[in-house]
Order: C-alpha cells, then structure tokens, then sequence
C-alpha cells in the first residue's frame, strides 16, 4: 500500500506540493488531499460533497 511507505520519517520529510493539483505529495505518487488533511488535523468533519 502506498501510505504505508510514509511510515518511513526520510521518506515522510521528502515531501512536495502540487503546483497542478495543490495537494502534498511524496514522490509524484502518493498524495493527501488537503480537505483531509484539514480535517485530519483539526477534527473538523469533511465537506458533505466528500465521499465516504
């Protein structure tokens, strides 16, 4: 699973943001939403038009 890898603090911190998408991303290839990280972080739910 791709997540898995940001288990790995070096892998973790070789982090970047989509100038296209305007998401976090680590590698090109594995990606967060920001909405989820949002929400992640402050415990805020996710917007209705969000999929479970």
């Amino acid at each position: 699973m791709f997540f898995e890898r940001l288990r790995n603090l070096e892998y973790f911190k070789d982090f970047s943001v989509s100038t296209e998408l305007g998401v976090v991303t680590w590698n090109g290839e594995v990606d967060i939403a920001p909405e989820v990280l949002y929400s992640e972080a402050t415990g805020v739910a996710l917007p209705e038009w969000i999929e479970p």
